[in-house]
């Protein structure tokens, strides 16, 4: 059957060869190593390509391409079994991870500008300024010595509106406006 108009069908999933439990090294030890090398050189192929799609997008700049990007080399490469194991476990990691993708990225800040805008009440927060919203919110996390992933930080938030002083929103948006105007020049 065709497909006719609207939202493009997702693609198909890749499949781990193995249960997910066992990408890490120590249980990849139970595998041969030609089934390691052969699951290795098919994820391999998978990852660059998810990896060049992210560097021609809007997410180039994304943890994930960061960390990913050039990291898994050719098996000729590889100095060790101990290696294969582990770039293998990490390549299992990134292909089952919704930011390896872009539309898993796009996802992820659609979700993000609902928690912030919906959830929370920052109507100032949409989609174009939703990744120099989470920036500024790592630059405060920096700041004040917090270590909180983005929905502990929106609880954090909430809590400092709560105990310390009584914040709005758009005390939060002068700050983050003024963060902004010093991060762009």
């Amino acid at each position: 059957m065709a497909w006719k108009g609207g939202r493009p069908p997702r693609p198909k999933t890749t499949r781990l060869s193995f249960p997910v439990y066992d990408y890490n090294p120590q249980s990849l030890q139970k595998y041969t190593m030609r089934q390691l090398r052969k699951e290795y050189s098919r994820l391999r192929t998978v990852a660059n390509k998810r990896l060049d799609r992210l560097m021609n997008s809007e997410f180039a700049d994304s943890q994930a391409a960061a960390y990913n990007a050039g990291r898994y080399i050719p098996l000729k490469g590889l100095e060790s079994e101990s290696e294969l194991r582990h770039l293998l476990s990490d390549l299992g990691r990134f292909i089952t991870s919704e930011q390896s993708t872009v539309t898993g990225q796009r996802d992820i800040m659609e979700r993000n500008v609902r928690l912030w805008r919906d959830e929370k009440g920052y109507d100032f927060i949409d989609s174009g300024n939703i990744r120099a919203w989470v920036e500024f919110l790592e630059y405060v996390s920096d700041m004040e010595g917090f270590v909180y992933e983005l929905p502990t930080l929106a609880k954090a938030f909430d809590e400092l509106s709560l105990n310390n002083q009584t914040r709005s929103a758009d005390d939060f948006k002068a700050a983050f406006n003024l963060y902004e105007y010093y991060t762009e020049r």
